[in-house]
Formats: C-alpha cells, sequence, structure tokens
C-alpha cells in the first residue's frame, strides 16, 4: 500500500508466488476503493527464448454464415511466425464448454506463417442450416495438437448468427 504518495510501497499488502502458463496470461489483483498501490512484478525465472512458432487466431468476424448455401464460414489467420499443417477446426451450437453441440470440424491442411507481413488466412466451413438465431462457436485446435503455439487465448471466438439486417429482422 501506497500512503504517502511519494510513488513507493509503505506496507505490503500481499505477497504471491506464481506461474504464468504463456505469455498475456493475466491475474487477478483484488484491491480496496480509495487507496493507492504500488505492484511490483519480478521476473524471478527465465522464460523460454522465443523462436519460431506458430499463432492461429480467430475473431467474431471472421465467422459468417451464407443463408442460401446454409453455409457456416470461419476465416482463420496465422499471426505466428511457424507454418501449421493439419489443424482441425471445430463449429458448434451453443458453447462447447456448456454443452454446445458439434456441427462438424474441417481440417486445414496447411497455412503458412505471415512472414513476408502479407496476411495468411484460410477459410473453412461447414453445412448447417440455422432456423433461428443461434450462438455459433468456432474452435480452432480444440485437441490442443498444435506444438508451441504462442497463445491459445484467439483459439476460439463465436457470433450470433444469422445477424440482424438493418431492419431489424434476422438476415436470410
Amino acid at each position: 500500500i501506497e500512503s504517502d504518495v511519494d510513488g513507493r510501497i509503505d506496507q505490503v499488502a500481499e505477497k504471491r508466488t506464481f506461474v504464468l502458463p504463456q505469455r498475456g496470461s493475466p491475474f487477478r489483483i483484488t484491491v480496496k476503493p480509495r487507496t493507492n498501490y504500488v505492484i511490483e512484478v519480478d521476473q524471478t525465472k527465465r522464460g523460454r527464448p522465443a523462436g519460431l512458432a506458430p499463432d492461429l487466431g480467430l475473431s467474431p468476424e471472421d465467422i459468417r454464415y451464407n443463408a442460401d448455401r446454409k453455409l457456416l464460414m470461419a476465416r482463420i489467420h496465422n499471426v505466428g511466425s511457424k507454418a501449421v499443417r493439419g489443424v482441425r477446426v471445430a463449429f458448434y451450437d451453443g458453447n462447447p464448454e456448456e454443452g454446445g453441440r458439434l456441427i462438424g470440424t474441417q481440417v486445414i491442411p496447411n497455412i503458412e506463417a505471415p512472414n513476408d507481413l502479407e496476411p495468411k488466412t484460410v477459410t473453412v466451413g461447414v453445412n448447417y442450416a440455422i432456423e433461428k438465431p443461434t450462438d455459433i462457436y468456432v474452435v480452432i485446435d480444440p485437441d490442443d495438437k498444435i506444438p508451441d503455439e504462442i497463445t491459445t487465448f484467439n483459439n476460439g471466438a463465436h457470433k450470433r448468427l444469422p445477424e440482424p439486417d438493418d431492419a431489424g429482422e434476422p438476415a436470410r
């Protein structure tokens, strides 16, 4: 706790040791209102050196539905520095962690790394008829088989489909 506004710790409120499983991992800190804190984080052990590693990802904007063809599609990006081969992508009706139903899977045979600074993406799809607004989840590498991926935080996304049109009606 920092009580005299000099920027230095006056009282240690809590001391913890923890291991971050991967770069970018969050950790929680509980603070009292109207109390100044100085938070120090020390690296006590060197992490593994950064090398070439894949990093596949998608966002809700990468999930689309073509009602005429009854086709769910997901654009998968490789934002890492190493190509990936044979990656499975799974589509779910509902959250898979809460019992969502598997719609289908596709395998990406190859997705190169953007080492030339040009985006590298592959679009995969599964046939599925959406009758009413539905939460569609897409999970990259659901079996966690990509070795040494930079982060897995971007390996899943969801979107409510079909999207409403401008009049507030569900899109076809």
